[in-house]
This record gives structure tokens, C-alpha cells and sequence, in this order.
């Protein structure tokens, strides 16, 4: 074999093991972006989840010290939408925690 002919061998040789190094390593970061992404998301509305608690036991203080009520439920009208927000945002983080499970999932 002339040196010319296993030169060209050498290349392609390296030019498919970098071909394929750089397969694994564009889904590596792609899988590294999804993931990263979801968790972003998941502490949004983990921030959102806190904001709304909070409102809401403002707005409980207010009705029951500022306004005099005597009792509060979950079904008070004023407080109701508070709930309806909460549980929304519940399920939107068992549904991104579940998507991100999956991807982990996956990858083992």
C-alpha cells in the first residue's frame, strides 16, 4: 500500500469517527436542552404555585381579620378561583415532571 493510498484511508477512517462523534455529542446536548428547558419550566410554576399561595393568604387574612367573616372554605366565592388556579398549576408540573422522567427514562 503507497503512503498516498493509506493517507486517504487514515482521513476517512478519522472523518467517520468524528462524524460520529459528533452525532452522539449533538444528541447529548439536544437531550441536555429538553431536559434543561422542563426543569426551567417546572420552577416557573413552582414560582407561580408560591405566588398564588401567597395571594391567597392575603386574601384569607383579609376576609376573616379585615372584613370580619367567620369562616373561610375552599367554596367561599372570593377564594375559589385562588383553588381553581392552584390545581391548574398542579397538574401542569405533574405533567412536565412526568415528560421529564420519561426523558431520564430514556437516556439510562
Amino acid at each position: 500500500m503507497d503512503f498516498m493510498t493509506r493517507m486517504k484511508e487514515v482521513i476517512e477512517t478519522s472523518m467517520e469517527g468524528s462524524r460520529d462523534f459528533l452525532e452522539k455529542a449533538r444528541g447529548k446536548v439536544q437531550d441536555f436542552g429538553e431536559t434543561s428547558v422542563l426543569r426551567l419550566e417546572i420552577r416557573q410554576l413552582e414560582g407561580q404555585a408560591k405566588q398564588r399561595l401567597t395571594e391567597l393568604g392575603n386574601r384569607v387574612y383579609g376576609l376573616l381579620v379585615e372584613e370580619g367573616k367567620a369562616s373561610v372554605t375552599s367554596k367561599t366565592p372570593e377564594l375559589k378561583d385562588y383553588f381553581t388556579q392552584l390545581e391548574d398549576i398542579k397538574k401542569h408540573i405533574a405533567e412536565k415532571e412526568a415528560k421529564l422522567e420519561a426523558q431520564q427514562a430514556t437516556k439510562e
